[in-house]
């Protein structure tokens, strides 16, 4: 829906092969559309009212890791 959050992902060589979403340290299913290079999150999938962290866990094709943080409000 309109309300779902959208996060832009970027490899330019091997692609992305894993992806893990927290909210506030719990694990979230969403959705990675891999030829448009984004994950959606269900905004029905957090629970939380108000502020809340987002964290994103990514490993590129070749074993590389990073993992990026928002603070964020719903």
């Amino acid at each position: 829906s309109s309300t779902d959050l959208r996060v832009k992902l970027e490899d330019n060589l091997s692609g992305i092969k894993k992806y893990e979403v927290l909210v506030n340290g719990k694990f979230i299913p969403c959705y990675f559309s891999p030829r448009r290079s984004f994950i959606t999150i269900p905004s029905n999938k957090i629970s939380t009212k108000g502020d809340f962290e987002l964290k994103i866990r990514l490993e590129d094709g070749v074993g590389n890791k990073v993992e990026k943080k928002f603070n964020l409000k719903k």
